[in-house]
């Protein structure tokens, strides 16, 4: 929703609640802009002129606020578009700020010096330091924030809140880093689309030739800065490319040594800025079962594309974000401040930070044996949800910020407050919650309408006709020998919008599409090596033949068909706790293998055999064969689909041949209810 503000007495004026499309654009150097185009017609449109204000909601619960530029009225269409920037930004046109030396200054005294008299109030602080600030010439009070900001090094956050439809304040946060370190990784065939790496010739420099502030007595230090990686890559017959580099609002105290570091600095940001990466990717959070995936401006990630030549690897930052407000599955981000690291950099580094924590990380519907070196993601609900052991509490606790409350009520007040949509008219949302059950408090959530009346019924509409899709199998482009097997056949044809169930048999009616490409060299054969400890590091009782009287079980693989004897190669498991109190018995699937587990080269031949066991007694023979359920994983993911649709239920065994095995595959079988 849009809300429509007055510009001069923030009185609402009215809402929006549809538009055709919108767009609300952030970066991390605070160039936002919120657009749309919606029917002129549109309730509320004609409320929207020059400098009127818009509030939006943010991702998380917060709000934004616009001035409206400028309106433009396409009359042939009966559209109407918008286009508003930050309402920040008229800081610039607000205030003045003279030329002068303020000392012993925090981040926050400088802000309230600046803000003093404007609609915007001093907000959040990261930083408490004293420094001097010189105000070298006269600047407004936008500039004066983006100054403070420099010289703290931090950057800033605008934001507005609210009660209702009225704005109680604006604000702004001096933020060390906008965003979180989050650990996600964005990878091809997932949300990254594809990486461009650009090399811009005239931004690229190897030293800065660094001047410092005029000192009292007219001298002022200088300091050529280089970088012998960036050296190493672009000098010109063996000199250097070197840039200018005067900073601004830099105290005369400045010393020698400290303008070498401020040059080092900007000489990585320019370095960096000549070598940019166009990642293009998506936001896949508004997909069940993805909410984790979120992504938020500011936010470090690793991105992977191992389909690149060689692999590339990038630590990033989300500089900036395109959004829609109505519509949650329209939204891109770009990257960058990049930094590149080889393969090798990162299976290094992994392998140091799995050696120096010990982590597990376990995902199952039901939780684990409390562990703090485990952690688990709770599975089966719409969002994967991550938690961590409480040692003292003695329980699983989900990670903050990973909990969204959703609730549905009959008014803004959360009357009647029901997890139950049915009948309800408004949606109350309580974002970065740390318990996994909602709140039965009205108060908690933001409540916003999400069902208006019942309108006025259209005329009765042409009697549909129910449609097909037909599906055939092909062994080229051009559907060569049709048939319904996907056997030997490595093309898939797609008819929609048919008008009957029989399946027509010209390969003309079909778009054929690849779905099995030429099987690649022969690979190595994988071994899983298992050894036995009764210590968790395995250096006590180590055995890889016995596991009678041992407490821990280690596994690792290679190419390797002999075991190891080194118990730092394994990954270490406790299998084995004290004996508990008696319990019911236990319900578990075992899978059989007519031929073993582990395949050489093409020789892919067994039959799987799903056995359910409850306690120690088989009871495969009391359960409906309707009842298994196969599910076969592997890089062939829409064979996946097909093959998983083919064995969904009604047999307890299956044969596997290498039909069935693109490079590799596992097996799963589950018993449903």
């Amino acid at each position: 929703m849009i809300h429509i503000l007055d510009n001069k007495s923030d009185k609402l004026l009215g809402w929006i609640n549809s538009v055709k499309s919108d767009s609300h654009k952030n970066s991390t150097t605070n160039e936002e802009t919120y657009d749309f185009i919606a029917p002129a017609n549109t309730p509320g449109m004609s409320l929207i002129g020059s400098r009127s204000r818009l509030i939006i909601p943010g991702e998380d619960g917060d709000y934004k606020e616009f001035i409206v530029d400028y309106t433009y009225d396409n009359t042939s269409s009966m559209q109407k578009e918008v286009y508003s920037t930050g309402s920040f930004l008229d800081l610039r046109k607000l205030k003045i700020i003279n030329p002068q030396k303020r000392t012993a200054q925090t981040s926050k005294t400088a802000a309230i010096y600046i803000l003093d008299g404007l609609p915007w109030q001093p907000g959040n602080f990261d930083w408490s330091d004293t420094l001097d600030w010189t105000i070298e010439s006269h600047m407004d009070a936008y500039d004066a924030l983006k100054a403070i900001a420099l010289l703290f090094k931090c950057e800033l956050q605008f934001r507005v809140t609210t009660n209702g439809d009225v704005v109680t304040g604006r604000y702004v946060d001096f933020i060390r880093r906008v965003g979180a370190s989050n650990g996600k990784e964005i990878t091809f065939g997932k949300d990254l689309l594809g990486i461009v790496r650009k090399v811009y010739a005239d931004r690229l420099v190897t030293a800065l030739y660094c001047v410092g502030p005029e000192k009292q007595d007219g001298t002022r230090f200088e300091r050529l800065v280089t970088n012998n990686d960036a050296y190493q890559n672009w000098n010109w017959k063996g000199e250097h490319l070197v840039g200018l580099y005067e900073p601004t609002g830099i105290d005369q105290t400045l010393t020698y040594t400290e303008l070498a570091k401020i040059g080092g600095e900007e000489l990585a940001k320019r370095i960096t800025s000549a070598v940019e990466y166009e990642i293009n990717a998506v936001s896949i959070e508004h997909v069940l079962g993805y909410g984790h995936e979120a992504v938020r401006l500011g936010d470090t990630s690793r991105v992977k594309d191992e389909h690149f030549d060689p692999p590339m690897y990038l630590d990033s930052r989300v500089i900036s974000v395109d959004r829609s407000v109505f519509n949650r599955s329209e939204k891109t981000f770009k990257l960058g401040e990049v930094i590149e690291y080889s393969k090798d950099n990162i299976m290094k580094t992994w392998r140091g930070l799995q050696a120096l924590y010990g982590t597990k990380i376990v995902k199952s519907a039901l939780a684990p044996a409390g562990n703090p070196n485990i952690l688990w993601i709770k599975t089966g609900g719409s969002l994967d949800v991550a938690h961590s052991w409480d040692v003292l509490l003695k329980k699983w606790i989900p990670l903050n910020g990973s909990i969204t409350w959703v609730m549905y009520a009959d008014d803004i007040n959360g009357t009647n407050m029901s997890l139950d949509s049915t009948d309800k008219t408004y949606i109350g949302i309580a974002f970065n919650q740390s318990e996994e059950e909602p709140a039965l408090t009205p108060e908690v959530y933001t409540w916003s309408l999400f069902k208006g009346n019942t309108g006025v019924q259209g005329p009765t509409g042409d009697n549909g006709s129910p449609t097909y899709t037909w599906i055939k199998y092909g062994e080229d482009v051009n559907g060569l020998n049709m048939s319904d097997s996907p056997i030997n056949k490595a093309y898939l044809g797609l008819a929609h919008n048919k008008l009957t169930t029989f399946e027509g048999s010209n390969p003309k009616d079909y778009t054929w599409t690849l779905i099995k490409g030429d099987r690649g060299a022969e690979g190595k054969t994988s071994y899983i090596h298992i050894a036995y400890s009764t210590s968790l590091d395995g250096t006590t009782g180590f055995s890889t033949t016995v596991s009678e009287g041992k407490s821990y079980m280690g596994q690792y693989a290679d190419f390797e068909e002999v075991d190891s004897e080194d118990p730092s190669l394994y990954s270490w498991t406790h299998i084995k706790g004290e004996k508990g109190d008696t319990g019911e018995d236990a319900w578990h699937v075992e899978i059989l293998s007519s031929n073993g587990n582990i395949f050489k080269e093409s020789n892919i031949h067994t039959v799987l055999d799903a056995r359910v066991y409850k306690g120690g007694t088989d009871v495969t023979n009391d359960i409906p064969a309707s009842k298994f359920k196969w599910k076969r994983v592997s890089e062939d993911m829409a064979g996946d689909m097909i093959w998983n649709d083919r064995y969904f239920g009604g047999t307890k065994t299956i044969m596997v041949t290498p039909e069935d095995v693109y490079r590799r595959a596992t097996f799963f079988c589950e018993v449903i209810e």
